[in-house]
C-alpha cells in the first residue's frame, strides 16, 4: 500500500547559518514546494517528520540538500533529496544584496488529496507596482493584459496563465488566500519573497 505525500506543515528548525553577522541577515522565505515521493507502507507513520540542511543560493534555488533523518528506506531518502532540491525560496538578504545561506528545516509531513485550481498570476518587483496593478484590476482592466505588461514572471508570455495548479505546492498561508477565491476573483497583492504577487482564479482554461 502506498500513500501520496503532500506537505501541509513546514516549520523552521533553525535560523540562517552564515559567516556574516546573523542579526543583519533577512532569512530566506519558502515560496514553492515540490512534491515528495510516494511513501511505501513499510515506512509509513502518522508522525512522519524529516530534517534537512539546505543551501539556498543567491537566486533562491536550492544548491544542495543533506538529509539529517533516515526514513528507513534508502531509496525513498534519495528521492526525497531530489525533490527538496527543487524547492524554491526567496534568497537571504544582507544589506540589500542576495547571499548564499545554509538553513536547517524540520519538515512535518501530512497526507491529503491534491487540490487543483486553474490560476493566473502577476508577479511584481515592488509593492507600489502591485498596488497599481490591483487598482487597475478593480477598475476592470484585463488581467492577462496587465500580466503581459507588468509581470516579471515567465508566465507573462502566456498572459499570466499557470493552468491547473496543485495548491499544495504553496505554503499554508498562500493556500488560505487561494481557497477564498471564487472563479473570476483575484487576490490582493501578497508578499512573495522579495516580490509581490496577485493571483486570479480562472474559469476553465481561459483568462476572463
Amino acid at each position: 500500500m502506498k500513500y501520496i505525500v503532500f506537505l501541509l506543515g513546514i516549520i523552521f528548525l533553525a535560523g540562517c547559518c552564515a559567516t556574516r553577522p546573523e542579526d543583519s541577515i533577512v532569512p530566506p522565505q519558502l515560496l514553492e514546494i515540490y512534491q515528495l515521493p510516494t511513501v511505501p507502507a513499510s515506512i509509513y507513520k502518522t508522525d512522519f517528520t524529516i530534517e534537512a540542511d539546505m543551501m539556498i543560493k543567491e537566486d533562491g534555488s536550492v544548491g544542495g540538500v543533506k538529509l539529517l533523518t533516515q526514513s528507513g528506506s534508502p531509496q525513498w531518502d534519495s528521492l526525497a533529496v531530489l525533490a527538496l532540491a527543487k524547492w524554491h525560496f526567496s534568497p537571504a538578504m544582507l544589506a540589500g544584496k542576495a547571499i548564499r545561506t545554509l538553513i536547517r528545516r524540520k519538515i512535518i509531513l501530512k497526507f491529503a488529496e491534491p487540490e487543483y485550481m486553474n490560476l493566473a498570476e502577476i508577479l511584481c518587483p515592488k509593492k507600489s507596482i502591485a498596488d497599481s496593478v490591483y487598482e487597475a484590476l478593480k477598475k476592470g482592466e484585463d488581467f492577462g493584459s496587465l500580466a503581459k505588461k507588468c509581470s516579471i514572471s515567465p508566465s507573462k508570455n502566456t498572459y499570466g496563465m499557470l493552468g491547473q495548479v496543485n495548491l499544495q505546492r504553496y505554503t499554508l498561508k498562500m493556500q488560505e488566500n487561494l481557497l477564498k477565491l471564487e472563479p473570476g476573483e483575484f487576490t490582493m497583492p501578497i508578499e512573495y519573497g522579495n516580490n509581490y504577487i496577485i493571483f486570479k482564479r480562472l474559469h476553465d482554461l481561459n483568462v476572463h
